[in-house]
């Protein structure tokens, strides 16, 4: 979720839905109707938890804040008390896939029980005729990505606290019996344009998991994604290979496993192999490098 969550784009299969059925002695009608019916009827048991107030009795919406295939992120205010600022994701109902809906569900289920200063705070979910809104607190200093991108890297001391943040944060994740599985910089945001502290956002791609059992699913984004998922058996220290990742491209500004497509990347990362001779390496310290290798 930017400042609010995205969930992940699913790709049900409705190559169907425009089929045309015969019915005996009958003229022949069309499968879409049905098929709508039914996919509002599954998100009316899903959302039936939710508030259906009006929304907008309650926040007011400024301006756009991002754009996404399933909605807007807006700024807003509460009504009742204008420093109250937030993210509204407002999410077209029409766009969500049963496997949409289905990540969108989990991960609303896991963010309500998330409680930790460094991950996004959910507040509350609407649902109206079109949309769900997704109510979170509002970030204002943009993606870790987009500051990597503006400055190339991080010092030492600056990677150092952006680090121990997403540490403590991913240890509170993990006591909840949840991988994130998807950490990444842009998955993690600033709270503001002048600080440092950070919030890590987009639980589409988390699960639950228990300690005598592996997570099986491979998924992830190739750059951070850890060679254990790659073999469809691991657990929840995949965030933690990814978190080392992250502080590879902190400190020198690009990734550790590299490549022209996803399978060349994916190849690198199955060898293990990082390279520390580049002049951006000269000025990091052995004990950064330790704590990177």
């Amino acid at each position: 979720m930017g400042a609010a969550c995205e969930p992940v784009c699913g790709t049900g299969n409705l190559d169907n839905r425009n089929k045309q059925v015969n019915i005996v002695n009958g003229p022949s009608i069309s499968m879409q109707p049905n098929i709508e019916i039914e996919k509002r009827r599954k998100q009316d048991v899903y959302f039936k938890s939710f508030t259906k107030r009006n929304i907008k009795e309650i926040y007011k919406f400024e301006r756009i804040l991002g754009s996404g295939h399933f909605g807007n992120v807006y700024k807003a205010y509460y009504l009742k008390d204008h420093t109250r600022k937030y993210a509204i994701k407002s999410i077209s109902r029409d766009k969500l896939t049963d496997r949409s809906l289905d990540r969108l569900h989990f991960e609303l289920s896991v963010l309500k029980n998330m409680d930790h200063p460094n991950i996004i705070k959910y507040h509350a979910t609407y649902v109206d005729e079109k949309y769900v809104h997704i109510v979170s607190e509002l970030c204002t200093g943009g993606e870790l990505f987009s500051r990597l991108e503006k400055q190339g890297s991080f010092t030492e001391k600056e990677a150092a606290v952006v680090i121990y943040q997403c540490l403590l944060a991913v240890k509170y994740i993990h006591s909840k019996q949840v991988a994130h599985r998807d950490l990444k910089p842009e998955n993690i945001v600033f709270v503001s344009k002048d600080s440092l502290e950070i919030k890590i956002i987009d639980f589409g791609l988390s699960k639950e998991f228990e300690k005598e059992e592996g997570l099986k699913s491979v998924v992830g984004t190739p750059y951070y994604v850890a060679p254990e998922i790659l073999t469809a058996d691991y657990d929840e220290r995949c965030d933690v290979w990814s978190l080392g990742v992250i502080l590879f491209i902190l400190l020198c500004g690009y990734p550790p496993f590299n490549g022209k497509t996803s399978r060349e990347v994916i190849a690198q990362i199955r060898r293990g192999r990082i390279n520390f001779n580049q002049p951006e390496w000269r000025s990091v310290s052995r004990q950064a490098k330790r704590l990177v290798f």
